[in-house]
């Protein structure tokens, strides 16, 4: 990409010379020769304040949202964040056209959701990525996430990898976070898909309604670029998704769900602790589903991604099979026995997410179900005493313990959460370690031990420090 190429973006200053760009980077610690660096605007930080060290390692070029005096070109646009999406895209010669691409938002289940549909693509044979919170994977190589959705030049970049490389699909959870930031600007999605919607990240989106309003802004923007919409129809603000769906120009709408009527249903649901058995119904036909995934929620779950693999053209019998083949998803319901004593891992830190499992697991326990779980630091303050009273409604014994404290006092989180407890059957240790070996020492066979909030992390983030830590690893060590 030439530098006289980005004077459609913005205002080009200190213009001399047409050299190449042959990198973007946002982060000046990651710079190379001949890189552009993008000085992103965040709520704690000026990337503005990092152009000269971008300078001092290569950077030839600079996207600015207020002129700087330094030497190299600079384009001057308003809004950086929405400007390095849109030349991201440019840049990797808007990859996204060349793929069939699955976004999938929500509150619940997005996670879960985009590796199913990207796991049966790899059972069929097909090349196909994912990024989301578990972890990128970009066809067969496998990296850590270091959030749900990255910026915008980084899944440019792995879209641009995946089709270079042969790949058809990319799957990928969309945030309500990188909608607000542009994230995902210039993404010509296949599918998007709603699973539902229930209070979440207020600690950024302030109200409820901000916070719908970027999912729906997400429905908006994919209705423009031709994709199908694939609502589930048994959540409650499933009309005004596909409202301004359809309002936006959007021509395909594929529902699903089990207690209303849709496009794909679910019935004859038999759930347990080795996982679900249930007949899909499609255009007048059945297909037997069984799956080691636990809970109704999977199936939910497990419905969406039939609807996205059916609307790209696969058979009924060819996704049923796929779906009987289906691993367990790292941290989601992950089941670990220890001498009659059923662990399970799970990523549940909302309130919904938390009711969920522990519906599904009080209706599968034979004795007692204990609950191991805190709340995360700088994060909605308000569901706390929510998720305490849910837990005080479902499970016989709680065990309040830290989480991702970040830069609060983990005590004073887990008092937050306990102001919503109703009786005595709870404990606090704030040792996440202590406080899993506590649930141990205390269940007997025939008890269920749900250890929340974290899930497939391997980390505690304290103080601004992160922290090597694994629910997995302790509860395989008892």
């Amino acid at each position: 990409m030439r530098l006289s190429e980005l004077s459609k973006y913005g205002e080009l200053i200190n213009f001399s010379e047409d050299i190449e760009i042959t990198g973007i980077s946002y982060d000046s610690r990651k710079i190379k020769k001949g890189d552009l660096f993008i000085a992103l605007v965040g709520r704690n930080f000026d990337g503005h304040n990092f152009v000269r060290d971008a300078i001092n390692r290569g950077a030839v070029a600079a996207i600015v949202s207020k002129k700087l005096d330094v030497s190299i070109p600079q384009i001057l646009v308003n809004d950086t964040r929405e400007s390095m999406a849109h030349i991201a895209a440019y840049f990797f010669q808007f990859p996204s056209k060349k793929l069939k691409v699955t976004g999938v938002t929500g509150t619940n289940g997005k996670s879960t959701t985009a590796f199913i549909v990207h796991k049966i693509l790899k059972t069929l044979n097909k090349k196909s990525s994912l990024i989301g919170t578990i972890g990128y994977e970009i066809l067969d190589e496998f990296i850590k996430a270091e959030r749900t959705t990255p910026e915008s030049p980084d899944i440019q970049k792995f879209m641009y990898e995946t089709w270079k490389r042969g790949g058809e699909y990319f799957n990928m959870e969309v945030s309500s976070q990188s909608i607000c930031e542009k994230r995902v600007e210039d993404i010509v999605f296949s599918s998007a898909v709603f699973t539902n919607l229930s209070r979440e990240h207020l600690e950024y989106h302030k109200t409820f309604e901000n916070y719908k309003n970027a999912k729906l802004e997400f429905f908006k923007k994919a209705a423009d670029t031709g994709a199908t919409a694939i609502i589930n129809v048994d959540d409650s603000h499933h009309r005004d998704f596909a409202t301004i769906f359809k309002k936006s120009g959007g021509k395909k709408i594929f529902t699903y769900g089990i207690k209303n009527e849709a496009a794909l249903r679910a019935t004859g649901i038999t759930l347990s602790i080795e996982g679900s058995i249930f007949q899909v119904a499609y255009r007048g036909k059945n297909h037997r589903i069984e799956t080691k995934l636990i809970g109704m929620h999977n199936v939910y779950n497990i419905l969406a991604a039939f609807a996205v693999l059916t609307n790209y053209g696969f058979s009924l019998r060819e996704i049923s099979q796929a779906i009987s083949k289906l691993p367990s998803i790292p941290g989601r319901l992950e089941k670990i026995e220890k001498n009659g004593i059923y662990f399970f891992i799970d990523y549940a830190h909302t309130p919904e997410a938390l009711r969920n499992v522990l519906h599904t697991l009080k209706n599968l326990t034979i004795n007692r179900l204990i609950v191991v779980f805190g709340a995360g630091g700088d994060r909605d303050v308000g569901k706390r005493p929510i998720m305490g009273s849910i837990a005080s409604q479902l499970a016989d014994f709680i065990i309040l313990t830290s989480d991702n404290p970040r830069s609060e006092d983990p005590l004073k989180i887990v008092e937050d959460i306990s102001s919503g407890i109703s009786g005595n059957s709870y404990l606090v240790e704030l040792d996440r370690e202590k406080a899993i070996r506590i649930a141990y020492s205390m269940a007997k066979e025939g008890d269920t031990v749900l250890v929340a909030g974290k899930g497939h992390e391997e980390y505690q983030e304290i103080k601004g420090k992160k922290y090597h830590f694994s629910d997995r690893e302790v509860i395989l060590s008892l």
